[in-house]
């Protein structure tokens, strides 16, 4: 438990000999259990030359218990590291069936942290790995918080790779604004392992706001993602349930295929998404982009989906899109698999978009939606609104 106390100017470097060090203020190697509680706590300056951890590197291995990590009403500001977590950098191993591992962010300020070289890694990295399903729902909770002017070349500045499933991801009062990555500013993927086959993810974001958050090319990553939030789940899951209500996307920028709101890739199967009472207003993608504040592509399932239960579910209601630009799909873009064989797969209700004729690339669309032949939609009093006024 480390409770109010200040780490200011604290750095660790590579040795002579090229050994690297980690964690420019604390550095944790726990061979198994970790109840790790960091309250009050003030951190600024700290850096980590040519390694990782700016403030806080933490490596679980081979833990036969669940992990514990709480950070409250903490400060963390101008923190930088060469490679992956400019703040702090969480690499935990869970030798483990049962437990519920938890992991809890309440009432922090992280700003003006910086990554300069992350490796798919970011500002703020977790990392957690099992070679067993965990069985219990594992939870990583982040409520009243702001990510702000933190920047991460390479990466995202909050990242989370899983390697297991059974997770709660949930964010409420979350803000993330002006920030800058090369992935996402907030960036969740699942690493290949064949158990994650048999558990499920849920996502839930709330109150969420994003605004004037930036893509920057970086010679680490070739692909980058949405400017927003970047979920990316390549392998297979049992089921995928993501929910986001009240979410305000404004004057976000990309510069790859992904548009600069969100963007999903998830598996067909049993999977769900909602998006409820967002707004979402001149959100610009590239030159290339799809879809300039929603992007969603369904990964092709050996499976024939056949059963009305086995369908992708995609819900848009009491939203509102404006001026939003991409090279397809202005304000949304939705690729179906291509073995649906025509089964409704989205309702869109109460939602408007507004137009505007302002364009800036070739062949510009603007607040349309673009979806792929292949899927069929029930709307329920929407309105597209072609404005000329500008």
């Amino acid at each position: 438990f480390l409770e109010s106390t200040t780490f200011v100017s604290n750095g660790v470097v590579r040795g002579a000999s090229g050994e690297k060090y980690y964690g420019g203020a604390i550095s944790i190697f726990a061979p198994a259990i970790l109840n790790f509680t960091i309250f009050q706590v003030n951190m600024s300056f700290n850096y980590a030359i040519h390694s990782e951890g700016g403030v806080i590197y933490v490596k679980v291995y081979d833990s036969p218990e669940p992990l514990k990590l709480f950070i409250m009403n903490c400060n963390a500001h101008f923190n930088n590291a060469s490679l992956d977590g400019g703040f702090l950098k969480l690499d935990a191993n869970l030798q483990l069936r049962e437990g519920h591992t938890e992991i809890q962010v309440n009432q922090s300020n992280i700003t003006h942290n910086q990554c300069q070289n992350c490796n798919y890694g970011g500002v703020f990295v977790m990392a957690i790995h099992s070679e067993f399903v965990l069985e219990d729902h594992n939870t990583i909770l982040f409520s009243e918080t702001t990510l702000e002017k933190n920047i991460a070349r390479g990466g995202g500045i909050l990242s989370i790779r899983l390697q297991s499933g059974n997770f709660l991801i949930a964010m409420s009062d979350v803000s993330v604004i002006y920030n800058k990555a090369s992935i996402s500013t907030i960036c969740m993927q699942n690493v290949d392992n064949s158990k994650i086959s048999e558990s499920d993810i849920s996502i839930e974001m709330t109150d969420f706001t994003a605004k004037s958050n930036l893509l920057i090319p970086s010679d680490v990553v070739k692909t980058s993602g949405a400017a927003c939030i970047h979920i990316d789940f390549l392998s297979p899951l049992g089921k995928v349930h993501i929910v986001f209500v009240k979410l305000q996307l404004e004057n976000n920028q990309g510069i790859g295929a992904y548009g600069a709101g969100i963007a999903i890739v998830v598996p067909p199967i049993n999977a769900k998404i909602n998006l409820i009472q967002g707004t979402f207003i001149q959100n610009q993608g590239g030159d290339r982009a799809q879809g300039g504040a929603l992007y969603i592509s369904f990964l092709t399932s050996r499976t024939i989906l056949t059963k009305i239960s086995d369908l992708p579910q995609i819900e848009i209601q009491d939203c509102y899109f404006a001026d939003n630009i991409a090279s397809q799909g202005g304000s949304v873009y939705i690729k179906p698999p291509q073995n649906i064989y025509n089964k409704g797969c989205l309702t869109m209700t109460n939602s408007t978009f507004d137009c505007c004729n302002l364009t800036r690339f070739t062949n510009v669309a603007q607040n349309t939606t673009h979806m792929y032949s292949g899927l069929a939609s029930t709307l329920n009093n929407v309105a597209f609104h072609e404005r000329t006024d500008r």
